[in-house]
This record gives structure tokens, C-alpha cells and sequence, in this order.
């Protein structure tokens, strides 16, 4: 298990920042990208935020005590992280959503759209490019 951190909560000022990750740690609980050990142990917090009772933001805060690790989730999820998480482009979809009210929830449905457009991409990058198809044209031959 890595220890790696990948972000750690802020819960007041101008780098406030509890919001925009448990946005993203809810998405990984709803699509199932934590790490076994972890979902046993908190099981019923998992299961709290798979049925909306209990949100990212909370689950950030009280189950992972503020710090976002790569040991928290599990290869696959490891890897979506790095290449999504950490190189900005969630930062980047999280901003385009504008949402800037305190429903947590609502907040979710927005991001969490463009966070599974990208989780599809990853998974299945040939899906970006599309088979383009020449048309071959033939010229009457001459005849000799």
C-alpha cells in the first residue's frame, strides 16, 4: 500500500480545497475504485455515501482524516488518479462546473459527468480516435 499523498484537506481560507477533493473521493467510492482493505474496514461509511447519506467532503474529513492517498485506492483507481487527478484536468472540470452552493450533492451531479467522460477515455483510450476510412479511387485502365 503507498503512502503517496495525493492532496491534504484545507478547511478554511482562500485554499479551501475540502469541497473539490470529496467531490472526487465520492465518485471513486460510487464507482467502486477504493482500495479492498479500506472499503471492509469503513463499510458502512462507504455504503453512507453509495446511498448519498454521508458525502465525500464528510467521508474526506472523518474516514481518511483529512488526506487523500494512493494507498486509499485500489490499482486501477491508483492509476485513473495520477493521470486524471494529479495532472490537473479534474482541477480543470471542477472549475467548469461553476457550482457554488453547499449542497454537496448537487455539486456531484454536476462534476460527476465530465469525471466519468474522462474515467471512459482513460480506460479505453481508443474510443478518442476515431477509424477515419479512405475511399480508394480507381481509374479506368487503359485499354492497350
Amino acid at each position: 500500500m503507498s503512502n503517496e499523498i495525493y492532496a491534504i484537506a484545507t478547511l478554511g481560507g482562500p485554499e479551501r480545497n475540502v469541497e473539490r477533493i470529496g467531490t472526487f473521493i465520492a465518485w471513486i467510492i460510487s464507482n467502486n475504485l477504493l482500495e479492498t482493505i479500506l472499503t471492509r474496514k469503513a463499510s458502512s461509511s462507504v455504503a453512507r455515501v453509495q446511498m448519498q447519506d454521508l458525502n465525500g467532503l464528510e467521508f474526506l474529513t472523518t474516514v481518511l482524516h483529512g488526506e487523500f492517498k494512493a494507498g486509499h485506492l485500489s490499482e486501477e483507481g491508483q492509476k485513473f488518479a495520477e493521470h486524471y487527478f494529479l495532472k490537473g484536468q479534474y482541477d480543470k472540470d471542477y472549475d467548469a462546473c461553476g457550482y457554488d452552493g453547499d449542497d454537496n450533492w448537487l455539486r456531484y451531479d454536476a462534476v460527476a459527468p465530465k469525471i466519468s467522460a474522462a474515467y471512459r477515455q482513460f480506460i479505453n483510450p481508443k474510443s478518442r480516435i476515431k477509424a477515419r476510412l479512405a475511399k480508394i479511387i480507381q481509374f479506368p485502365s487503359k485499354a492497350r
